[in-house]
């Protein structure tokens, strides 16, 4: 009887210590700073009869001592309410210890939807990067700790050389 009980006993702790564990591990990987992400602008890269390409451009820096690759950039673009554009991508980018880097996502849009003028977009997603050290590398192969920063910005293109 009393061999059940700590069995017992053990199974309802083991997972509450290993989250624990995990948890306090997770903090010390902590003192890696977000990369900051700022958008710069927007611009036309393709026009075709039927569609525009627009290139979004972003910066991104580095606050640490140690590189950052970034992995995947998952954004939307949405004119007024209405979402135009989503996409996931790679930016095949490494942010080198304190610095800042410039780089560009694809948009494609319906050419009707360029009115001629000045049209207003948000643009939202989130930017996934790989964590610097042993330990933090391995959480992030195995998905369990997967950092990300979150952004969202509003933005204007103009389109009345477009819209032709």
């Amino acid at each position: 009887m009393r061999a059940t009980r700590i069995r017992s006993c053990v199974t309802r702790t083991l997972p509450i210590t290993i989250l624990l564990v995990l948890g306090s591990l997770l903090g010390a990987c902590s003192n890696v700073a977000h990369p900051k992400v700022r958008h710069i602008g927007a611009r036309t890269v393709e026009l075709d009869q039927d569609r525009a390409v627009i290139a979004l451009e972003l910066e991104a820096t580095n606050p640490n001592e140690e590189q950052l690759p970034l992995t995947q950039i998952k954004y939307r673009v949405f004119i007024g309410d209405e979402q135009v554009f989503a996409a996931v991508r790679s930016p095949e980018l490494t942010l080198d210890t304190y610095t800042t880097r410039t780089f560009e996502v694809p948009c494609v849009l319906d050419r009707s939807r360029l009115s001629g003028g000045t049209i207003g977009y948000t643009f939202t997603g989130e930017l996934i990067y790989k964590p610097p050290g042993r330990f933090a590398s391995e959480l992030y192969r195995s998905r369990v700790h997967v950092p990300t920063v979150e952004f969202r910005f509003d933005g204007s293109l103009d389109t009345s050389a477009v819209s032709e």
